[in-house]
């Protein structure tokens, strides 16, 4: 076999109690038992639609190998090339030279699962699909495509269909532990909060620095209400990626001990004072941020706002939570008073996107939509160019008849990510204004065929009636 041929080898190692315990899942009858006649049945199962599949038996494991019938060198050379442009970004054009080595050699797993990344990496989900679909028909044990396939679904939260894919994924490849980590988000949505547990202990037995591992057990802990050991998990992803975002949501959701049956406090632990944060309070102040998190994730507002102020009347000079207050203000409709709050935060670290982005949601919502946009502006500046920003950023101008602006914005916000139904939405409406009406029911008709359920659909098709009438 040429040395081009074995490096496109696909070796997996399926444990035979894996197996038996998915049975289901792989499709095999409970009258096949013995090993030879498992490895028969998933070969028959397992069959590719392009390239060789083998397996034999290796004690408790069988082992399946899948290699290609041939290489061709051409369309070797081509995708060598479409790699260096893909780690220089350049997508559009690894698309086009990885197409060209599929005309040459249309079934090869590696261009294909490479067009897929790239279509990952753009958000463009449904062309990711398509070609991760076709990886797995011509290799069914990709492991990697498997996983991917898993993530994208998702993505797009269809989760049954993921769950199916991050088993296979886990199956073929014990040692990743990405399977573990989102099979654990599952089912922690699902409330199967053992199997999530044991997913996520999975995952840290692999992976003792998975900091993602230890935040998904802590939430689930804070659901089942065991406040000691939702902190310790909340206390590791602390330790283990001090400056990172989910370590300041780990911060904030540190939990206070419920009270004694005689109604009164026991000596609060804090780790939070333990990790260097500095200009702040004692345990007590710090408990009260920790509870107004707390209250605000179940939308008890009311008790937020009161510990939140509680807290900042005697440390004024903390940014975050009087971001936290405006947040808060925003959820009950004092828009003014969020404006004041996030304007507060601003005044004390002026170089933090989400606190502009805070402003202009404000007075988004009461359609001050020059103040707003302006605001986006902003937060964009200071680098929270997100998504939601260029799209409400495209409304405010389309609102201020900015429509070149608006546009621009627009085709930002999609460039993001293209599955962005609010922004699709209001440029069709700009595209109706221009006389634009197939491309206004193509971006509609894109929203219509998002297969989870979102409230604008109703709008959506409101408005391709009106275009056809």
């Amino acid at each position: 076999m040429s040395s081009r041929k074995q490096s496109k080898i696909v070796t997996v190692s399926i444990n035979i109690p894996d197996i038996k315990t998915n049975r289901t899942l792989l499709r095999i009858p409970e009258t096949i038992d013995s090993p030879k006649e498992i490895r028969d049945h998933l070969l028959s199962l397992l069959k590719p639609t392009s390239g060789i599949m083998e397996g034999y038996v290796d004690g408790r494991q069988i082992v399946l190998q899948w290699y290609p019938d041939e290489v061709n060198e051409q369309a070797e050379k081509l995708s060598t090339i479409a790699s260096r442009l893909i780690k220089e970004r350049e997508y559009d054009k690894a698309v086009q030279i990885l197409e060209k080595a599929l005309v040459i050699k249309n079934h090869d797993v590696e261009y294909l699962y490479k067009l897929a990344l790239i279509f990952f990496e753009q958000k463009k989900y449904n062309k990711t699909l398509l070609y991760l679909k076709k990886s797995i028909s011509v290799c069914p044990i990709h492991f990697r495509a498997n996983l991917l396939l898993g993530i994208t679904l998702l993505k797009l939260r269809r989760l049954e269909p993921a769950k199916r894919y991050f088993l296979l994924s886990n199956i073929f490849n014990k040692s990743s532990v990405l399977p573990y980590l989102n099979l654990g988000a599952i089912y922690s949505i699902n409330k199967q909060y053992k199997k999530s547990i044991s997913m996520f202990n999975e995952c840290i037995r692999l992976a003792p620095k998975e900091s993602r591992a230890f935040l998904g057990l802590a939430r689930i802990y804070t659901m089942l209400k065991d406040v000691e050991s939702a902190n310790a998990n909340f206390q590791k992803v602390i330790e283990l990626s001090p400056d990172s975002k989910i370590a300041e949501i780990a911060k904030r959701s540190l939990k206070t001990r419920p009270e004694t049956h005689a109604g009164i406090s026991p000596e609060p632990v804090n780790p939070l004072t333990q990790t260097g944060r500095k200009g702040v309070g004692g345990k007590q102040e710090e408990e009260r941020v920790a509870a107004g998190v707390h209250q605000f994730l179940k939308h008890d507002y009311t008790g937020s706002l009161d510990q939140f102020r509680a807290y900042l009347s005697k440390h004024p000079m903390d940014h975050f939570v009087w971001y936290l207050l405006g947040e808060t203000q925003l959820r009950t409709g004092n828009y003014d008073g969020a404006v004041i709050s996030f304007r507060k935060a601003i005044n004390l670290y002026s170089k933090r996107g989400l606190y502009y982005k805070g402003v202009g949601l404000s007075f988004y919502y009461q359609q001050k939509y020059s103040k707003a946009a302006n605001a986006f502006k902003e937060a964009i500046q200071y680098g929270k160019n997100d998504p939601l920003c260029f799209t409400l950023l495209g409304i405010c101008n389309m609102y201020l008849k900015r429509n070149e602006e608006s546009e621009h914005m627009f085709k930002q916000a999609m460039k993001k990510n293209p599955n962005n139904p609010l922004a699709l939405y209001f440029s069709a409406q700009l595209n109706i204004k221009k006389g634009d009406h197939k491309r206004a029911i193509d971006d509609l008709n894109k929203i219509l065929g998002f297969e989870y359920a979102i409230p604008i659909k109703e709008n959506v098709r409101k408005l391709l009636k009106s275009i056809h009438m």
